[in-house]
């Protein structure tokens, strides 16, 4: 891997960067293009090429999923409880005033209570729009109110889009695997009719350090129990889908596949994907040489690999990994306050 960073005199390496390993997109490409008498510069070939790629990049994701490979690692932040300062009701939108900044972002739902102009209490309000950091509407049906002072009421978030939570990052998200919050205690994954259950009898007190998750919907979002009421870490382990590779947006990082498969996953499932038109990503479990790969990809797992063991109790939560991912830890518990 290119090493950037400069070796101390203990030989450790300091400031180190890293860069993921295997065939450039570009390399890919052009094998794939040379292979079928294609131009890589002509823009419907290149389009075509992209879209084989990235077949052949899902076949390898759902074959035997979930894959070591597949797997990231990656935080949001819960929001502290605000205080209501004003409200009012147009057209059955609501829009609330907080007296500091909520935090909130379109997606969140929130619990409001505690508000003593009529109607405007509720346990399960979906953010609509954030207009300002200290406004924020929902659905809200009711007479029209003209902006009235309450500060008497709270709002409590427990609800995330995963997806939009932090600046996109689980764009790719699949499934997830893990969570934490505040790094140290790991929460337990409850099905979604539990959740609804515990929610209708008692989201109108129960407040405080969730320990319970769920999570629903398309796009995802990720509901906790209790409902917190500070600003605290959470921390997700979970599995990617494979992204749609374009030559025009898609960084090599793209690639996920492990650098060794570059070629028979992503220039010979691309070929014969184009060759013998088959658009399904499923098509490719046809093509011995291709499923081949893939079986040699997954005995090549790492034996040490056991992020998926949950032996550490509240202490295993990964630590930071390079760009590239591939780095497996085994052994003892982690300290998960050395985390960075």
């Amino acid at each position: 891997m290119p090493n950037t960073g400069s070796t101390t005199a203990s030989g450790t390496t300091a400031g180190a960067t890293y860069s993921a390993p295997g065939v450039a997109l570009a390399d890919i490409e052009a094998a794939v293009a040379a292979q079928l008498s294609m131009v890589v510069g002509t823009a419907a070939d290149l389009a075509l090429i992209d879209q084989a790629i990235t077949i052949a990049g899902q076949a390898a994701v759902m074959y035997k999923f979930p894959w070591w490979w597949a797997m990231s690692r990656t935080t949001f932040s819960t929001v502290a409880q605000a205080s209501v300062s004003k409200v009012a009701r147009s057209s059955n939108v609501a829009t609330i005033t907080t007296s500091a900044a909520h935090g909130l972002i379109a997606g969140c739902t929130t619990r409001v209570s505690g508000v003593t102009t009529t109607g405007f209490n509720n346990t399960w309000a979906v953010v609509v729009s954030a207009p300002s950091t200290t406004t924020f509407t929902y659905a809200n049906a009711g007479s029209d109110v003209v902006e009235t002072a309450d500060a008497t009421g709270k709002v409590v978030t427990f609800g995330f889009p995963l997806r939009t939570v932090n600046s996109n990052a689980m764009q790719d998200l699949y499934a997830i695997q893990a969570a934490w919050f505040s790094t140290t205690t790991r929460m337990e994954s409850v099905p979604w009719n539990s959740y609804i259950e515990w929610h209708t009898t008692q989201a109108s007190t129960a407040t405080g350090d969730p320990w319970k998750y769920a999570v629903n919907g398309d796009p995802p979002s990720m509901y906790f129990w209790s409902l917190p009421t500070t600003a605290s870490t959470i921390t997700l382990r979970y599995l990617k889908r494979h992204s749609k590779i374009t030559s025009a947006s898609s960084s090599d990082a793209a690639l996920i596949v492990p650098a060794e498969w570059h070629y028979p996953i992503y220039v010979d499932g691309a070929i014969y994907v184009i060759r013998n038109r088959k658009f399904q990503p499923q098509a490719l479990y046809q093509n011995p040489v291709f499923v081949s790969a893939l079986e040699n990809m997954w005995t090549s797992r790492p034996e040490d690999q056991d992020l998926n063991s949950s032996s550490r109790g509240a202490s295993d939560l990964p630590s930071s990994l390079p760009a590239d991912r591939h780095v497996f830890i085994s052994g003892g518990p982690i300290d998960p306050t050395t985390l960075t």
